[in-house]
């Protein structure tokens, strides 16, 4: 057997395995291996060597042959060995594949965008009319920054679940206009991004619109024992208030072509076709309530741009129902309409 150091030696022999014998060939190999890395089988603490301190001891140690088959020919050579070596358990020349060095870490790349749509969400939740104009500018920088941004969002192919960029941001202004009672101040900031990027906001406030219109369908109240729904209940009834006077300053104002004055007075006449048709059923109370004060809402907002003397036979009709006449309107409710006449 090809000598071998004896503390290598004994290692193999009694550490392995409770003592199992290596084979001849193996043990070989070893040797060869040991003689390549300039392992002496001194009894005195080796040089570990990684990749930090090879290149300093690459010049006091033969080189490993670069290509596989003649590292594994120098093997054989040494040990005896040919092709027969895997058979009888010997080396392959699958058994001595380098192994790469360090991995390099990734890390996720930052969204940018992600950053940009949380300034736009703070600025918009501090907009007031001392500082529009600069908070208009930063949001115009804003938007250009985030549509310019090379991020996995699709715009055009219609293909992404995920919503597009002019999406998101209108989604945080969306956010901001219907939780804070500043229409005007609002209305600008739709405004400043439609001039961007008409065609995308257009979409985006018909969606909306739609929304807003299905959301006045079966409101049921809510009582106030069950807390969360009715929280939930009460955000969504000033939610759609909100964003029933924010429609009206942007009609005023007349600068987003999707929201012209005439399709806010259209809204109104649908309106009050529903609490007509509604107030005979005792379980539409509550969503004529709510359909009611969205009518009010568009007569405090728009004055004297609504026509009061086409809506009012419609009023007057209401106004006239004696006190329980129709189960679906309640005093409160009527009352509302009672003010609508002496507005």
């Amino acid at each position: 057997m090809t000598t071998i150091t004896a503390k290598l030696y004994d290692d193999l022999m009694f550490n392995l395995n409770g003592g199992y014998i290596l084979p001849e060939c193996v043990l070989s190999a070893i040797k060869v291996l040991c003689d390549e890395i300039g392992y002496t089988g001194s009894t005195q603490q080796n040089t570990y060597v990684n990749q930090y301190n090879a290149n300093a001891m690459a010049a006091e140690k033969p080189q490993k042959p670069k290509d596989n088959s003649e590292w594994n020919s120098k093997i054989n050579r040494k040990t005896g060995g040919g092709s027969n070596n895997n058979r009888n358990g010997g080396v392959s020349s699958n058994d001595w594949k380098l192994k790469s060095g360090f991995a390099l870490t990734k890390f996720a790349a930052l969204d940018n965008s992600q950053q940009l749509l949380g300034e736009i969400r703070t600025d918009m939740n501090k907009l007031s009319e001392k500082n529009l104009l600069p908070k208009l500018e930063t949001l115009k920088k804003h938007v250009n920054e985030i549509m310019d941004s090379s991020d996995s969002d699709n715009d055009s192919d219609g293909n992404n679940e995920q919503p597009s960029k002019i999406t998101k941001i209108m989604d945080v202004i969306y956010a901001s206009s219907v939780n804070n009672k500043l229409p005007l101040l609002y209305s600008r900031a739709y405004e400043t991004v439609y001039e961007m990027y008409p065609e995308e906001v257009g979409a985006f406030i018909e969606d909306k619109l739609k929304k807003h219109s299905e959301s006045m369908e079966n409101i049921i109240d809510v009582s106030e024992k069950d807390y969360d729904k009715f929280c939930e209940f009460n955000l969504e009834n000033n939610t759609r208030k909100n964003f029933t006077t924010l429609l009206c300053e942007i009609a005023k104002q007349g600068k987003i072509s999707t929201v012209p004055i005439d399709r806010i007075t259209g809204m109104l006449s649908n309106l009050l076709e529903q609490v007509l048709a509604k107030i005979d059923h005792k379980i539409k109370q509550k969503e004529v309530e709510e359909i009611t004060e969205n009518i009010v809402l568009i007569f405090a907002s728009l004055g004297k741009l609504v026509e009061k003397e086409k809506y009012l036979p419609s009023i007057q009709t209401i106004v006239g129902y004696k006190s329980g006449e129709k189960p679906g309107l309640s005093s409160r409710t009527k009352f509302k309409y009672m003010d609508l006449v002496n507005l």
